[in-house]
């Protein structure tokens, strides 16, 4: 194949049109992939940057069937091709798993998770939110906090799904982490925990990793 190294080079590509075996979906590019090489590696991710050298590798054969797991998953909630799925997320995992694997179910609308509370709600009411997917309540996040007292003002949410981020913890370390993530919902959110502070017309799941 040769070099892109002009815009010349672009245009030239450009005038041929689509390739005729071009994927009809990312998830169907991604199964592509999967064919081509399934163990060659396709995503890495390290909590801490001292951790890079040990980072959680996944192939593309254990990323396809973390993506068709989020589609199913996402498909047994009720998502439908023209139902949103949005996610206030960090780069992790369970981010990549809602894009490929939401975007086979339904329309996947990405959000910064930085955003002030007020801004996020009205993003996620203009989309139509079905299904949220965000973080639960972890030491050194404030995500949950900030959303939890507004997420009743988004009519059309019916699902709350949270990423527990002790679950990407590793090692002797996950307990630790898991007794610090039980510790923090109760200070976040009381004894009446994460279902006391959602109207109780929205679901709750949590997705283990």
């Amino acid at each position: 194949m040769k070099p892109v190294a002009n815009l010349a080079d672009i245009q030239a590509i450009e005038s041929q049109g689509w390739p005729s075996d071009l994927p009809e979906s990312t998830y169907e590019l991604i199964r592509t992939g999967v064919a081509i090489n399934p163990e060659a590696p396709a995503l890495s991710f390290f909590m801490k940057a001292e951790d890079h050298r040990e980072a959680e590798a996944f192939s593309y054969r254990d990323l396809f069937r973390r993506i068709t797991q989020t589609a199913n998953f996402f498909h047994c909630l009720g998502v439908g091709k023209d139902d949103v799925i949005s996610f206030l997320l960090p780069n992790l995992p369970e981010t990549h798993f809602t894009i490929w694997g939401g975007q086979a179910a339904g329309i996947v609308a990405a959000f910064n998770h930085l955003l002030e509370a007020q801004a996020a709600i009205a993003l996620l009411k203009s989309v139509r939110t079905k299904v949220l997917v965000t973080i639960a309540p972890f030491p050194g996040t404030d995500l949950f906090s900030r959303l939890q007292s507004e997420l009743t003002n988004v009519d059309c949410l019916e699902h709350l799904v949270l990423v527990n981020l002790a679950d990407r913890v590793r090692g002797p370390a996950q307990p630790a982490a898991r007794k610090a993530q039980e510790r923090e919902v109760e200070r976040v959110c009381g004894s009446g925990g994460i279902r006391g502070k959602v109207s109780l017309r929205i679901s709750i799941h949590e997705r283990a990793a």
